[in-house]
């Protein structure tokens, strides 16, 4: 036996004093010493009335259960955190307001106070979790770890693609390798199906720097992409083709015309050079799946992409490009690709 009470025990224990057995016999039934079962007594003793107004002790399995889980709540230190009401503060807008990850809300903090703190991210995220910080619950946080069923092979689809197109096993290891900048990946993020909308967000991504364009489609096709290709030619000018030196798509409707993608619209000749991942192979394009994530985070799975404003999609890019990420060290998007072009252009 254990040296603390469960819940079962507990209910255990009412019914043997309805017996009326002694403390003693109770405490050897149990295997528990007898002032362990003298604390847990004392514990659960609620006052009852009568309809005589006659009061009497008695032990409730159900009190003692919540005064145990409510001092188990109280146990152990204060946490560091709730010294300082205006960082909780901070941290909650960040993560509440701002749905940014506990690490991400950690580094907003030290940037914003200039110094480190002397709390971790583990200390951070023990609060949340035991619902220490008022406003900051587990249900704020984006990642948690989910038991997927395994998928049905999917069913293949033949699609007329044209064999001239280049597959990504021929494309070359600067890329590959990540040693030269402005090599992007491109994606579209979809409503769900029941939506009456069919509107879509076209993802184009640094591979490097995972800087990312987010524009919206009318519709999911061919001509919606490359409207959005040629504005961004026209942005871009004459310097389209340094900013944009391949891109990787993968086999959906919307990619397959790469001829019209890689022509440009202000001259003769080609803008960019395109590669195609191999088929339900999402990994080939990790930046871009990353990428994808964040804007889940404030475009949720089978909402209607046609309800949201061209404002509200430009706050989604630049709150992504301005999003300290673990990977880069806290750094953002934005600061990573600042330090590229210093890097490779000195």
């Amino acid at each position: 036996m254990g040296k603390y009470f469960t819940e079962a025990e507990r209910y255990k224990l009412e019914t043997l004093l309805k017996t009326k057995m002694t403390k003693q016999e109770i405490a050897d039934h149990l295997g528990k010493s007898l002032s362990t079962i003298k604390r847990e007594i004392k514990r659960g003793t609620v006052t009852l009335q009568n309809h005589l107004l006659i009061e009497r002790d008695v032990y409730c399995a159900d009190t003692a259960q919540n005064r145990y889980e409510e001092m188990k709540k109280r146990k152990g230190p204060k946490s560091k955190l709730l010294n300082d009401p205006d960082m909780v503060q901070f941290l909650k807008k960040k993560i509440v307001h701002d749905k940014y990850s506990p690490y991400a809300a950690m580094i907003a903090l030290e940037k914003q106070y200039q110094r480190n703190f002397s709390f971790c991210l583990k200390t951070l995220y023990n609060a949340i979790n035991k619902g220490v910080l008022k406003g900051i619950s587990s249900r704020h946080l984006h990642l948690k770890k989910v038991t997927k069923k395994k998928k049905e092979e999917p069913k293949k689809h033949k699609r007329s693609i044209k064999p001239e197109r280049t597959n990504i096993d021929e494309r070359p290891p600067i890329i590959n390798d990540r040693l030269e900048m402005n090599h992007w990946e491109m994606d579209c993020v979809v409503s769900g199906r029941s939506c009456k909308g069919s509107d879509a967000l076209l993802v184009i991504t640094e591979r490097i720097s995972d800087l990312s364009i987010v524009r919206k489609l009318k519709t999911k096709t061919q001509n919606e992409v490359h409207r959005i290709l040629n504005e961004l030619e026209v942005l871009f000018k004459a310097k389209f083709p340094d900013v944009f030196r391949s891109i990787t798509m993968d086999n959906g409707v919307e990619f397959l015309d790469y001829e019209t993608i890689e022509k440009s619209t202000l001259k003769d000749g080609n803008r960019t050079v395109t590669y195609y991942c191999h088929p339900y192979s999402a990994f080939e394009r990790g930046a871009n799946e990353n990428v994808n994530r964040l804007i889940r985070y404030h475009i949720p799975k089978g909402c209607d992409i046609s309800n949201f404003t061209d404002d509200f999609i430009q706050y989604v890019e630049d709150w992504i490009n301005d999003y300290p990420r673990k990977k880069f060290g806290g750094l953002s998007s934005n600061e990573v690709y600042a330090n590229l072009v210093d890097a490779f252009n000195p």
